[in-house]
């Protein structure tokens, strides 16, 4: 691209066949609609208010360019596209659906499980909440954290954990169904997950610590590394990346925290990863 950076600005037409005013929106995550050298393209997504009239729209675009530093080059090297042409259907129940991750081992009575993600493919336009509960009615040592979960329009994947009191009565039922249960102002476009099943189980009497015995890691690049570590039992992982040093000590490597200061600079497995980075 000639360019240094190009950032795009959406406006709703008012010659649209109505004024969509709020009514329209588009998004672009990702990229916030600019463009950089490296780019040959960006995305974003449009969504509609739940009360817009079904009819066809349009989006009209501007630009900011910043050229290269050059006495030579021109000012501007690119148009901006025109318009974008976007079509408002009416509203379809249950067009998209939130699935839920299930509890791959027991809950343990006097613990809280893992996170468990409960996720969609398309955010909604303004809000749905999600709240859980129990087939069998409500329990005093069974709890959810949180109580329910909104989700908002960039919101694809969000959290939650089954909290079991030690005072819990496996005798009576060593197994539980989550419920789910929908609200908001786009709840009717959403279906939700039928249930969820997890088993209860009590503490184990044998509290040796758990082995990672494999780490899995796969071939690392300059952005980015994965890796899936293989555990002898159920439990948590915390784990930190740290950097080579430079310097006098060249490719010496750099000292890991303490286990105590990487717990409590982690993700606790709920809130949002931006806010946690």
């Amino acid at each position: 691209m000639q360019a240094k950076k190009i950032v795009l600005t959406g406006t709703a037409n008012p010659r649209s066949r109505t004024n969509p005013e709020a009514k329209l929106a588009w998004k672009s995550k990702d990229f916030s609609y600019t463009f950089f050298q490296e780019y040959t393209q960006i995305t974003f997504k449009v969504g509609a208010d739940i009360t817009l009239s079904k009819g066809l729209y349009w989006i009209d675009w501007a630009k900011v360019e910043t050229g290269q530093t050059s006495t030579t080059n021109a000012t501007t090297h690119y148009h901006h596209p025109v318009r974008t042409l976007v079509e408002v259907v009416g509203k379809v129940a249950n067009k998209y659906a939130f699935t839920t991750q299930s509890l791959g081992s027991n809950a343990i009575k006097g613990t809280s499980t893992p996170a468990l993600a409960i996720s969609t493919t398309n955010s909604p336009f303004a809000d749905v909440q999600i709240s859980f509960g129990l087939s069998a009615g409500d329990n005093a040592n069974i709890t959810f954290t949180p109580a329910s979960l909104t989700f908002g329009p960039n919101d694809l994947t969000k959290h939650y954990t089954i909290n079991v009191s030690s005072d819990y009565d496996i005798s009576s039922a060593a197994q539980q169904i989550v419920t789910f249960t929908r609200s908001g102002t786009d709840a009717e476009v959403y279906a939700m997950p039928s249930s969820m099943t997890f088993n209860i189980g009590e503490p184990a009497t044998d509290t040796t610590a758990g082995l990672i015995t494999s780490w899995g890691q796969g071939t690392c690049t300059a952005s980015s590394c994965s890796f899936a570590p293989v555990v002898s039992q159920v439990g948590m992982i915390y784990w930190a990346i740290t950097a080579r040093q430079q310097g006098a000590n060249d490719y010496t490597n750099g000292q890991c925290s303490s286990i105590d200061t990487i717990s409590d600079n982690s993700w606790d497995g709920l809130s949002d990863i931006d806010a946690a980075e």
